[in-house]
């Protein structure tokens, strides 16, 4: 079990973008990436899924991140690249 304070606002699956696959809602996904990313790392939109290269790992918002990318329904893998660490998703072909 997961528990993370003060996390209601993703925590429930209404609050992201219905409309699966279309342009409109993976802009969205990333702003709501970005946004909670903030400044500790950096977020490009690939291929329906995201490249999240993290600046800062000590105060990089991981849980947060991660809830976000589940909810999606996306397939999440971390690697070490240089001197950052970075996460690349894919949406799951099993939704």
């Amino acid at each position: 079990m997961l528990i993370i304070d003060d996390w209601f606002m993703y925590s429930d699956s209404t609050n992201l973008p219905e409309k699966k696959g279309h342009k409109s809602s993976t802009k969205n996904h990333k702003r709501l990436l970005e946004e909670t990313i903030a400044d500790k790392g950096t977020v490009t939109s690939v291929f329906g899924g995201f490249e999240i290269i993290v600046h800062d790992s000590i105060n990089f918002p991981w849980s947060h991140a991660f809830i976000i990318l589940l909810e999606l329904k996306h397939e999440v893998w971390i690697t070490k690249e240089e001197n950052s660490l970075t996460i690349n998703t894919k949406p799951s072909p099993y939704r």
